[in-house]
């Protein structure tokens, strides 16, 4: 008979674990599919292997039989725990005196303080990623791509064959016309070409030599060269540093060039660039040093050396609009007037510059998306254990607190009670996680742009954050043990 008794409370406690890991992990399988959804159509495209991306069923079915294992195993223990109580003192006395209350309040501690760790590395690294991301949008850039329209344009047809003579004349007479064109749209303000699209890398790499002082092959300075319009600088609005800009009678000087801060300082470090000759791609004269504008990277500036379009007129030409009216507006209009210039060259693309600085920082976007969607589970994962833990620890201890009541306690100290009892597991949670977080941080710095693992504003508020959850699972346990009626507590005792 004790035999089964013991069989049939243990196949009970058994059954409820199975149907709780059944239900939460048929709910955790259907989440997993909608999130993978959501991710997807969330990632950017050019994510490499994104086709390959879908639920793994070895892993989902290991994830199965991990929640099966662990809720047998949390419904074995307490059923095996409850083998050792007294049956003689399991009568005589309320169901919420036996199996061991400090034991189990310690084991509960311990999980809830557990829980806290794993959320407060979670949510240092959400952080950081956050406000690394925020730094690369919020950086200064030296260049405006809001209301710029940009339009690639090709070529590449037998009209502009490098075998016709004045075939570099023939270009630069298309690209004037374009420009004109552009210029006397309604509403734009400035046009512009370039001969490489901003934010897609580095294309035109050379070497800088100073006519003045020579250096070995290998330890001239390499430059990134863009052929653009006089009106470049104004179209983006990048700061003129030093001398002027370039100009359409520069037409009649062959070799004038203009270039950044960074290329001065390093072929020219100490000295005034302006008026000193170089050669790369033949030999220039400095007239200007520019700002240096993040035009191929948000992350990092490169040594540019911008050189006017109709010297070496590109096959690949990138025409920049700036103007108040959307894209979509100016779309047509820009179409017409290069194909007025001429009806063969091919137009790829055409969109607001904006856009390419959004497709520019898309895997960090993903990036900082993903690690949120992680940090906001582990917040709502730790929310829900705090209250569950204090919601339980509170109903075995309402004879404790109707006493209290009844012996003069008020509802102020039955709440602060709770609020300590809870505050032990939450802050040695949070300084595990700490520790656990300057370790986990060290993995993603190389995710990270102008971010320090240490950064105290990033991990301040993971802290708080996690603290003010943590307050919040406190309230309604709290609220409950005040509220506890000290004549019905004493009526069952």
């Amino acid at each position: 008979f004790p035999y089964t008794t013991l069989f049939r409370s243990m196949q009970l406690a058994l059954m409820e674990s199975l149907l709780l890991a059944a239900s939460g992990g048929a709910m955790g399988i259907l989440l997993s599919f909608t999130g993978v959804r959501l991710l997807l159509s969330a990632a950017p495209a050019n994510l490499p292997r994104l086709d390959e991306v879908q639920i793994s069923w070895p892993v989902l079915l290991f994830a199965a039989g991990l929640a099966i294992t662990t809720a047998l195993l949390f419904g074995i223990v307490p059923a095996l725990r409850s083998m050792h109580v007294d049956p003689r003192s399991a009568i005589q006395t309320n169901s919420t005196r036996v199996a061991n209350p400090r034991l189990g309040q310690r084991t509960r501690n311990l999980l809830v303080g557990t829980e806290i760790a794993c959320a407060v590395v979670l949510l240092i690294v959400t952080a950081l990623m956050m406000h690394s991301f925020d730094r690369l949008l919020t950086q200064r850039r030296d260049f405006d791509a809001d209301q710029v329209t940009a339009a690639e344009v090709d070529l590449f047809n037998p009209h502009y064959e490098q075998s016709r003579p004045n075939v570099n004349s023939v270009k630069s007479a298309f690209i004037d016309g374009a420009l004109d064109g552009l210029s006397q749209i309604p509403g734009v303000k400035s046009a512009a070409v370039t001969s490489q699209m901003p934010l897609t890398g580095e294309v035109w790499i050379d070497g800088l030599n100073r006519t003045d002082h020579p250096v070995p092959d290998g330890q001239q300075p390499l430059v990134n060269i863009r052929s653009v319009s006089p009106s470049y600088l104004n179209t983006l609005k990048i700061p003129l540093i030093e001398g002027r800009d370039l100009e359409p009678s520069d037409r009649d000087h062959p070799g004038n060039a203009l270039i950044s801060l960074q290329t001065a300082r390093a072929a020219w470090p100490g000295e005034d660039p302006v008026g000193k000759t170089f050669d790369s791609e033949g030999t220039h004269t400095v007239v200007g040093v520019v700002a240096d504008a993040r035009v191929n990277d948000l992350k990092k500036t490169a040594n540019m050396v911008y050189l006017p379009y109709w010297e070496n007129p590109r096959w690949r030409l990138f025409f920049l609009v700036r103007s108040s009216l959307p894209a979509s507006v100016l779309a047509d209009s820009i179409r017409r007037v290069i194909w007025n210039a001429d009806p063969q060259v091919a137009i790829p693309a055409l969109k607001p510059l904006g856009a390419l600085v959004d497709d520019s920082v898309a895997t960090d976007r993903f990036q900082t998306l993903l690690l949120s969607s992680f940090g906001i589970a582990a917040l709502l994962l730790a929310l829900l254990g705090v209250y569950g833990v204090l919601a339980y620890s509170v109903s075995l201890r309402q004879q404790e607190f109707g006493i209290r009541i009844a012996l003069g306690s008020g509802k102020a100290a039955m709440m602060g009670l709770v609020v300590r009892q809870a505050s032990y597991p939450v802050i040695g949670g949070v300084l595990v996680g700490l520790g656990g977080g300057f370790v986990a941080t060290r993995w993603v710095q190389s995710l990270l742009y102008q971010t320090q693992t240490t950064d105290p504003a990033a991990i301040a508020a993971s802290i708080l954050l996690l603290i003010a959850t943590a307050s919040l699972a406190v309230l309604l346990p709290a609220h409950r043990a005040a509220a506890v009626d000290p004549m019905e507590v004493l009526r069952k005792e």
